[in-house]
């Protein structure tokens, strides 16, 4: 198809390819992705693994070019391609690897006869050494500059193709060179060096912290490829190690971000860049290479892991999160303190804007359509069940007995199945995993509060106190109860997204604690101790995981400029706004009557 970013390639940049040879002899160990039996003792195993995490034994007996078992479906092996694709170049990006398991990675596309297919630059094979370490997003960098063929192809320097691995990667960019595709990564095991076929069905996402996952591919994606499995899956993220990607393309969307540091997350990075910079990626189902997995990387990384995985994922949030940045910062503190450096200069911000933008417009397209169908109205049927469980006069009585947390318990269960329900048919894929995540931690905390125990048993104790004397009293809906309400409604009329979370983090931590000190006055250590635990559990730990004390604290400089102005005041719980609503109806049985 004719892609107005590149255009097609021209028939003298595509040339014949040819399939591989003979196979080796069967009884060679390994052969066919057979498992290999290293005779040594476990003390000589363990002395060698742990130089690589994994048994370089087993690899170095066999054969570099060994023959694998085709992994590929009989439909995939029966399809056809053209007889001319582009030209590609190979990149291996190496750090003290093992000599058999490196070589074995070169020889995969060199015994395959391929010599017109991969590029050959003025030797067969060039290595390029860094002058100190740099890591691969660098090294990858660099390779990119050296090469020469219209593809790009990455590989980790542990891998085996399979038969056919190459061609249906070159087909489907020569469809349209703004797709990035993958082969789909079988397992080599790393203790006896087995060939492990993977499923088909898979693809690649990533959660909160940027960690790359495996997902199962969703049924809409078999729907739309007719339920034909041999034509590529189309993935949100890029597992990182092994892919292709057109040269030109590569070089448009301003290759890596230079500034990330080694490796980690800039496979998730390079992959929001893609999809926002106009391209798409698949996984070829037909294309299949085995890669050894490890469990933990055998070299040290400059700098320490914590400093390099933050430093990355700090970038990604500031450069791609937009509106959701906040989100990751608040999931994970220990990324604010990292200096990221400059993200202004990312060409990619610029060369991209004119796609973000047109990606927001369909985006806000898209929930124009959807809120034909669905309102948060629906949401405010849910919460009026928690404002129905505390209608009359003394709303915050309901704590003071076990029938009454009984109440508490399965009111908040029930809001929280409406809700999901509400997310699940009305919600983004993101907003959906993003509820998920909270749902899931909430579910697990207030299980402790409302299953029989000490925890349970001792705040009961206390309750009458905390009731009669804090909750119900008119000093605590004067001191503590407006002045939330108070932060609320100001939050609602401040621009920026961080800074509304910062008033209502604020705004919630100055009540948490006017409360606990009033606790504390009247029914002692206990009570707060029994009062905190509420907080905690009862709202599922999702106020201390948006909040954090060390980053909320009330008298800090942070809460001094984010909390309302002196003389400003709540309209009151039952107002029009919807913040002050949805947060006064979750802690309805915390607030005596306000008005």
């Amino acid at each position: 198809q004719n892609n107005p970013i590149l255009g097609n390639y021209r028939s003298d940049q595509l040339f014949d390819w040819q399939p591989k040879g003979e196979p080796n002899p069967s009884h060679w160990p390994g052969e066919l992705g057979q498992k290999c039996i290293v005779p040594e003792d476990t003390e000589t195993y363990n002395k060698y693994f742990k130089f690589h995490e994994f048994n370089v034994l087993a690899s170095d007996r066999i054969a570099l070019n060994r023959t694998l078992r085709d992994s590929r479906s009989d439909s995939c092996q029966s399809k056809q391609y053209p007889n001319q694709l582009p030209d590609a170049s190979v990149i291996i990006v190496f750090h003290n690897e093992a000599y058999s398991t490196l070589l074995r990675t070169l020889h995969i596309y060199l015994k395959q006869h391929l010599k017109h297919y991969v590029r050959e630059l003025s030797v067969p094979i060039k290595i390029i050494r860094l002058g100190r370490r740099s890591g691969l997003i660098q090294a990858r960098i660099l390779g990119s500059s050296h090469a020469v063929g219209r593809v790009l192809i990455f590989l980790d320097s542990h891998c085996e193709c399979n038969e056919g691995w190459l061609e249906p990667l070159l087909d489907r960019i020569a469809g349209d060179r703004t797709r990035v595709v993958c082969p789909i990564i079988d397992v080599i095991d790393e203790h006896s060096f087995r060939y492990v076929t993977a499923s088909d069905m898979t693809y690649g996402g990533f959660n909160w912290k940027f960690g790359f996952r495996w997902y199962t591919a969703p049924d809409s994606e078999l729907i739309r490829r007719n339920n034909d499995r041999t034509l590529p899956l189309r993935t949100p993220a890029l597992s990182g190690g092994l892919y292709a990607i057109d040269r030109q393309f590569f070089e448009y969307i301003g290759k890596y971000d230079s500034k990330m540091v080694i490796w980690g997350a800039e496979n998730i990075e390079i992959s929001l860049r893609i999809w926002m910079c106009g391209g798409s990626i698949e996984i070829v189902t037909c294309s299949r290479v085995g890669h050894v997995f490890r469990n933990k990387t055998p070299y040290t990384l400059p700098g320490g892991s914590n400093y390099i995985v933050w430093h990355n994922t700090a970038r990604l949030a500031h450069v791609w999160l937009d509106d959701w940045t906040h989100f990751f910062f608040t999931l994970y503190p220990s990324a604010r303190q990292i200096d990221v450096g400059s993200i202004f200069a990312l060409v990619l911000v610029y060369k991209c804007e004119a796609q973000r933008t047109r990606s927001r417009s369909r985006s806000r397209a898209n929930r124009n359509r959807s809120d034909q169908l669905c309102h948060l109205k629906e949401v405010d049927s849910c919460l009026d069940k928690l404002e129905a469980m505390t209608k009359g006069p003394n709303p915050t009585a309901i704590i003071t007995t076990p029938e009454g947390i009984d109440k508490i318990c399965g009111t908040v269960n029930e809001v929280n199945k409406c809700i999901k329900a509400f997310i699940k048919r009305c919600g983004t894929p993101l907003q959906r995993e993003v509820f998920d995540f909270v749902s899931e931690h909430f579910q697990q905390k207030i299980k402790q509060f409302c299953d029989s125990g000490p925890i349970r048993e001792n705040f009961l104790k206390n309750s009458v106190c905390i009731h009669d004397k804090v909750l119900s009293t008119s000093q605590h809906k004067s001191n503590c109860n407006n002045n939330y309400l108070s932060s609320l409604e100001f939050a609602i009329n401040r621009t920026e997204i961080d800074d509304r979370i910062d008033t209502l983090c604020c705004g919630h931590n100055t009540w948490e604690d006017c409360t606990d000190s009033m606790i504390g006055h009247s029914c002692g250590s206990e009570g707060q101790k029994n009062f905190k635990n509420l907080i905690d559990k009862a709202f599922g730990g999702i106020t201390t995981m948006i909040c954090p004390r060390n980053f909320f604290p009330p008298t800090g400089n942070i809460c001094k400029k984010s909390l309302p102005p002196r003389g400003f005041k709540a309209k009151g719980r039952l107002s029009d706004n919807p913040i002050s609503k949805y947060v006064t109806s979750y802690f309805s049985f915390l607030f005596s009557n306000t008005t």
